[in-house]
């Protein structure tokens, strides 16, 4: 496997040796993988705020694999929400709100973030009853998908990892034999081809139908998927305006189509969970991570 050029983004944490990365599936599963991330903080000595992992809404499914180390769930406060989470693999359906979980001490993993109208392809899969849940994979997945699942945990890097994933899927997406137009890297493109290829099926029929169809394929409704899609475009020209010190939020929701600024501080922050004056911390501090490989 062409290792290097499946690289996307890559971060290393300032005075730590922490890690994170965004990588990008085989070509034919574009439509299928959105992409996969690796995060390690082995050998990092952190503080407690640094331990932190801020995730936005997404409409993504994860597999999680822990290779090291463990986590907890958190509220967007900090607290500790106490109930069982599964281990040392995660299946999370798409969540409608940003989550934070937190690592105890060192940690070693590895995720698989899937479309959810490609799982429900996949799998056939209610991916509506699987919104904001959190479960072990042994709960969703049958046994073709289980013996996957164990031969990643128990890989011996990241390529492999990737290449195990990518060996199982393959197969599968191609027997589909479903004409699937690409989808390109960001949210709102996929939504609007979602919206277009559940138009096509349902010609004919209300737009109710057509939603409903969308909701059975990705979960949520056609409206979520959009605003999910324009958060993440609005944060990516937010990251690239602040990085050229031109940020004005003023034209950014302009050109993002918001009806003012204070629309797209409302959608910024029911997407990340934070307000856009909090941008650089987004882009700067460790638990942030997730935001600053995004692309």
């Amino acid at each position: 496997m062409q290792w290097d050029n499946r690289l996307i983004k890559e971060r290393h944490g300032c005075g730590a040796p922490t890690s994170a990365a965004l990588w990008a599936p085989h070509g034919e599963l574009a439509t299928c993988v959105r992409a996969y991330v690796t995060r390690s903080t082995l050998a990092a000595k952190l503080g407690e705020l640094d331990r932190l992992n801020y995730f936005p809404a997404a409409p993504t499914c994860a597999i999680t694999w822990f290779m090291q180390g463990d986590y907890a769930h958190m509220d967007l406060v900090g607290k500790l929400i106490h109930h069982d989470l599964p281990r040392p693999v995660m299946f999370t359906g798409p969540h409608t709100q940003p989550t934070v979980s937190a690592n105890p001490g060192e940690v070693d993993v590895f995720i698989l973030l899937i479309l959810p109208d490609a799982l429900h392809a996949l799998t056939g899969l209610d991916i509506a009853a699987l919104v904001d849940r959190y479960c072990a994979p042994v709960d969703v997945l049958d046994a073709d998908w289980l013996l996957m699942v164990n031969a990643v945990l128990h890989a011996v890097n990241n390529a492999d990892r990737i290449q195990i994933i990518e060996d199982f899927l393959l197969p599968r997406w191609r027997a589909l034999g479903q004409e699937r137009v690409s989808t390109g890297s960001a949210f709102q493109h996929w939504a609007h081809v979602v919206a277009s290829r559940a138009e096509m099926h349902a010609q004919g029929r209300s737009e109710r139908q057509i939603d409903r169809r969308i909701k059975d394929w990705t979960g949520l409704p056609l409206r979520q998927l959009r605003c999910m899609g324009r958060a993440e475009s609005t944060l990516l020209q937010a990251r690239a305006a602040l990085a050229a010190d031109q940020l004005k939020w003023a034209d950014i929701a302009a050109t993002m189509g918001f009806s003012d600024q204070a629309h797209l501080s409302r959608e910024f922050r029911r997407i990340t969970g934070l307000s856009p004056c909090e941008l650089k911390d987004l882009f700067t501090h460790e638990s942030h991570w997730m935001y600053q490989i995004w692309a």
